[in-house]
């Protein structure tokens, strides 16, 4: 493991998944109709990132999971 430096300082604007959610602005369905464990689909309807941490629950769809590895759910954009 090496550690990234830099000397530029950076602000990461995000909410946790609790304040998304808990806002209404976090929309998690199964990504099929007929479901597949691994896979849910994220919508982020936010001005800002959305932070999920890993082994934290998901319990807005057909079966509550478990997710594996922590994820950043980037900003929706309108084309």
């Amino acid at each position: 493991m090496f550690p990234l430096l830099s000397n530029r300082e950076i602000e990461l604007v995000y909410l946790t998944l609790d304040e998304a959610l808990g806002e209404g602005l976090v929309e998690i369905t199964e990504k099929t109709d007929g479901g597949s464990v691994p896979e849910l689909q994220v919508v982020n309807k936010s001005t800002k990132m959305v932070l999920i941490l890993g082994a934290e629950e998901l319990v807005r769809a057909k079966q509550n999971r478990i997710v594996n590895t922590t994820k950043i759910i980037s900003i929706r954009k309108n084309f």
